[in-house]
Formats: C-alpha cells, structure tokens, sequence
C-alpha cells in the first residue's frame, strides 16, 4: 500500500529513500525521490509544472511518498502518483494558478470553479486547524480524505458547494475584522485564523492595494503578498530572515517553526513603506 509521509525539515528528511517526493521543498534545498521528484519553486525544477497540475506515470502501489506539507498542490500531485486524482482540467489547472499567484486571483476563473474551489475551502476549514509537524507523520489517510472530497465536489455535491458560497461571503467579513491598518500601498493584518494574505481590496478606499502583511498571532509567523508583483516577496523575506524563509514570488513568509515579534513585524512595515 501507498504511504505518504510529511518530513518538516530538511534534516530529518536526510534518513529517508523514498519513490516519490512532492514540493519536499526546504528554502533553496529539494529532496529528490528515486523515481519521481515532482517539484517546480526552486531553480532547478522552475520550469516544472505544479504538482497538481501534472500528467505523470502511477506509482508501483507499495510506493512511499514524501511531501513537506499539505495544500492543495501536493494533494493533486500525491493522487496522481496514486493514481486516484479526480480528473477535471480546469479545476487542476486553476489550483495551479492559485498556487503560484494566491487564491485572490480565482475571481479570473468562471463562476463554477470559484464555487469548487470555496467548496474546498469551506470543506477544509471544518477539519480543525492543521498541526505544526515537528516530526515524520503518516499522513496517507489525510491525503485520501481529502481526494474524496475533492471528487464528491466535481460530481456537483450541492450542499458542500452551497456551503462553499456562504463561507465565502462570511469570510470577506471575518477579514476585515483582522484588519490593523491599510495605506494605498499595502494592508495590515493580525489573525489566529483567518486567512488575510489575498484580501488586497479594501472596501473603505474601494481599490486594490497592491501589499498585504499579515501576522499570524496563533504561530508568531509573518507573511507578505502582492497583487500585482510591486515587489518579489520571497526575494524580501529571504533577505530579512536568510534561505529558510519561502514562498513564492508573489507570497512568501518567515521561516516554518520560527517565532517571529513584533519588532520584526515593524521592521518589514518599514522595508515595504521605503520599497
């Protein structure tokens, strides 16, 4: 049987000789598998499609799979190695957009996949906060729950589709509640659970702003996005918190496991008002 395990560091990452990994990505470091390596930030694997969005030949099924995380991403890519991934182009292809330019830029999708994707969303945020792993999980049983419910959505299930389009409209409010601050340049964020880094529209100067700073109160993390790629993000945190912080270009935060205070916090607001 497949096994998928979820490794958070590159040490321990170190005792392991898997098939198969999936965005085991840690700063500039990946960790290849010895069949399949399915990774596309870092340099090396940049022209890569995501891993979601990938046409890639099935695992032998007694395969052990690492990822150094869970999104959406690396569950497409974890089924299609399993061969168990909900077909629907578009769907893969718009999580592919998403995962590199951030789930505020669905609105460019029709109606029908902004409802799957909020369905999801909805979905994901009734099953309990997601733990910080310090160690190696089995996180196989995760993986196949959710690629249930993923098909369940592109079959059309009402209800979790319904519930998808309340949860959004609920969750414009809740983010605006978390808001600190907001200049034409960038907005201001603090939550422990609501997700900020993608709300760059702001309803009382009614534009978009082009930066969102969000400090996570619950993990001590810090993030910043952009809209409209006034700034490389990952290129700044690195900068400020060296090759263990990540992301991508357009959102990018401070590095996993690392408690970030509100020192940090004003010295980023100061980098980003003098960009």
């Amino acid at each position: 049987m497949f096994k998928i395990l979820l490794i958070p560091t590159w040490g321990l990452a170190q005792n392991l000789n898997p098939e198969a990994t999936v965005e085991a990505e840690y700063g500039n470091n990946v960790f290849e598998g010895t069949i399949c390596t399915l990774a596309h930030h870092v340099e090396k694997y940049r022209n890569n499609p995501a891993p979601c969005n990938t046409i890639i030949k099935p695992l032998p099924n007694d395969s052990t799979i690492v990822v150094s995380h869970i999104d959406l991403d690396t569950i497409g890519g974890c089924l299609a190695l399993m061969n168990q991934k909900p077909e629907h182009q578009k769907f893969w292809q718009a999580a592919e957009f998403v995962d590199l330019n951030g789930p505020h830029h669905i609105y460019k999708y029709p109606e029908h996949i902004q409802d799957y994707f909020n369905a999801y969303w909805a979905w994901s945020q009734t099953q309990g906060r997601a733990p910080r792993y310090t160690e190696i999980t089995d996180v196989t049983e995760i993986i196949l729950k959710h690629g249930n419910i993923i098909q369940d959505i592109l079959n059309n299930n009402q209800k979790l589709i319904n519930s998808g389009k309340n949860w959004a409209i609920e969750t414009q409010q809740k983010v605006e509640n978390c808001l600190i601050e907001e200049s034409k340049k960038y907005r201001l964020f603090a939550t422990d659970d609501v997700f900020c880094a993608a709300s760059y529209f702001s309803p009382v100067q009614n534009v978009i702003v082009p930066i969102t700073i969000t400090f996570n109160t619950r993990f001590k993390a810090i993030t910043i996005a952009t809209n409209d790629q006034s700034i490389n993000c990952k290129n700044i945190v690195q900068s400020f918190w060296g090759s263990k912080a990540g992301g991508h270009n357009g959102i990018a935060g401070s590095p996993r496991g690392q408690v970030m205070t509100l020192n940090d916090l004003t010295e980023i607001i100061n980098i980003i008002k003098k960009l």
